[in-house]
């Protein structure tokens, strides 16, 4: 099925009780910094990848 970025965002509030869904966050924060984010994570982690 396909689902719009408001169900999945209230998909992930309910289901999870996150506090935003994911593209809310992303709306919120911007695309760049949550990319900053994933290398930071992946560069502590030793080149792990995140969101691949």
């Amino acid at each position: 099925g396909v689902a719009s970025a408001s169900d999945i965002d209230t998909a992930l509030r309910l289901g999870y009780r996150h506090p935003m869904g994911p593209l809310e966050l992303s709306d919120l924060v911007g695309l760049d910094v949550r990319r900053d984010i994933l290398n930071s994570l992946a560069e502590a982690n030793h080149g792990a990848v995140y969101g691949r």
